[in-house]
Formats: C-alpha cells, structure tokens, sequence
C-alpha cells in the first residue's frame, strides 16, 4: 500500500472545545463499548442550523459506525452467504429434477420439500434413500450439495469475520482454470462487493489518527444521544454523563456525500404490487395495435 494511500483521510482534526457540528465523528469511551456493536462510534447528522440555534432540544441524531470487519460479518458476508447457498440449492434441484426425468415417475419434490430436506442434518442421506440406488458418484454430488447448503446457512450466523471468512473458503469451487487459491478468489468476491456497497453504507478510509483501517457509517439505523455526552475536549471527558469523545470531523465532500446518502435512504417510497400490476396492464392495453376496421 502506498504512502499517499495510508495518509488519505475523510476527516480532519477539529479544535478542543469547538462546536458540535454535522459531520462530527465521536466514539464512545471504553468503558461503555461492551453494549453493543452500534456503540463503537458514530457521525453525528443533526443539521448544523438546528445545533447553531439550539433547535434539537440536546439530542443529537447520529449514524452508527462500524470497522470495516464487523460490518463485513454483519452486513455483506451474511448476504454472499445467502447468495450461495440459493446457489447450492438451485444445484441440488437440478440434479433431483435430472433423477425424477429419468425415472419417468409422477409429481416430483417440490422446491420447499427439497429445500427443508436440505437444511437437516441426515438430508443427504434421506434424499438418497428416498431415490433408492443410486451410483455412487450421484450419492457424492448430492451429499456435496447439501453440505454446502448447510455450510452457508451456518455461515450467516457467525458473528466473527474471520470465522466467517474460513467456512465460506471451504465452498469455493475447486478448479484448475486460475492459480488463485479459494482464499484468493473468495477474497476477489468480496472486494467486487466492498467496490459497490449498497445505498445505505458509507465508507471511510479512516475516522483520525488513532483509529485506521476502515469503517462503514450504516445510514439506515440512526440514533439519538445527548449533546452533553459527548466530550468535546479532553477536560471534558471526566464531566459525569459523558459516554463519548469526538475525535475529528468528516471534511468537504465527504459529509455533504453522507448527509445525501442518508436523505435517498429515507426519502425512498415504496409503492405496492397492484399499482405495478395496474401500470403494466394500461401499457399493455394502450400499446395494443388497434383491430384493422372491417377486419372479421
């Protein structure tokens, strides 16, 4: 990593004892992060006229703020995780599709019977059983598929990166085609994914000087705390109620990126199926071609 790279920071120092403003980046002490995992830091989103002219009655909102890690095992693994485990399952329905075909039987299994036949621990033995002999290598793919199945429903429950990251390794498919290993390639998957977070996810290099390595602001959860909880100077620290200090505040354009964000979060208006429904049978019925006059 280059030194430009390692250097570059979203926010900047801001001077003891100055104004809370939108944009400031606080963490909580160290005695109160055992309460949760929304609770490490936060950027505060309070607009500065409300702050400026004590609109926000002492309560500031704020957007959590997770290392990079965490919001990994929380947020993107769980849903790479489902991912391929749909993946597994689509697998496994095609070969059972392939086995009822040829056996010319009735009513298959349905995709639910397959699906929760899979997610117990002897499915794979129930399945074959349930098929009668079968060849030893189709009684192998479907004991695979099931226990990948089974592996990435597992994986969506650890809370641990790296626990994480070594059950989903084991599923990457083995092939000759690339030197890279399973740990390399599933490394590349989730890159692609950190390279297109989702709308409600903001990223940043660093929150200061003392806290590098990544982190991601979840915009969907915002939260309240009281002004007078965060210390805005290091004699301020020791003042009772004080949870948490600010250490810096983000810069020009990186706030203004953040607040935006936060605001297409909330401003997103889902509308239901029958409207959808109804609009595309008006376009249907619109673009018909007209019956030719005097047709029969």
């Amino acid at each position: 990593m280059s030194t430009v790279t390692e250097a570059f920071t979203e926010s900047a120092a801001v001077l003891p004892g100055a104004a809370l403003c939108q944009g400031d980046v606080f963490v909580f002490l160290d005695e109160n992060q055992h309460l949760d995992k929304w609770q490490r830091a936060g950027v505060v989103v309070t607009a500065d006229c409300d702050l400026a002219n004590n609109k926000h009655a002492g309560i500031v909102s704020y957007v959590p703020v997770l290392p990079l890690k965490e919001y990994l095992a929380h947020r993107l693994l769980p849903r790479y995780a489902e991912d391929q485990r749909q993946r597994h399952l689509k697998s496994l329905t095609g070969r059972i599709r392939e086995l009822e075909q040829g056996r010319g039987a009735g009513p298959g299994l349905s995709s639910r019977a397959i699906e929760a036949w899979a997610a117990q621990a002897d499915g794979a033995a129930e399945l074959i059983e349930h098929f009668g002999p079968l060849p030893a290598e189709t009684q192998r793919l479907i004991t695979a598929a099931v226990t990948s199945v089974q592996k990435c429903t597992a994986a969506r429950h650890i809370d641990d990166y790296d626990e994480m990251f070594a059950l989903l390794e084991t599923l990457q498919p083995s092939t000759t085609k690339s030197r890279k290993t399973a740990a390399d390639r599933l490394n590349d998957d989730i890159l692609n994914r950190l390279r297109n977070l989702p709308g409600d996810s903001f990223f940043m290099s660093s929150l200061g000087a003392d806290h590098t390595g990544g982190f991601v602001a979840y915009l969907r959860l915002v939260r309240e705390i009281r002004s007078q909880q965060i210390a805005l100077s290091y004699h301020d620290q020791s003042l009772r109620g004080v949870v948490a200090k600010r250490i810096s505040r983000l810069r020009a354009p990186y706030v203004y990126r953040l607040t935006q964000l936060l605001a297409e979060v909330f401003a997103a208006i889902g509308l239901p199926d029958e409207y959808e429904e109804s609009r595309a049978a008006v376009f249907e019925a619109c673009l018909r071609p007209l019956t030719p006059a005097g047709a029969a």
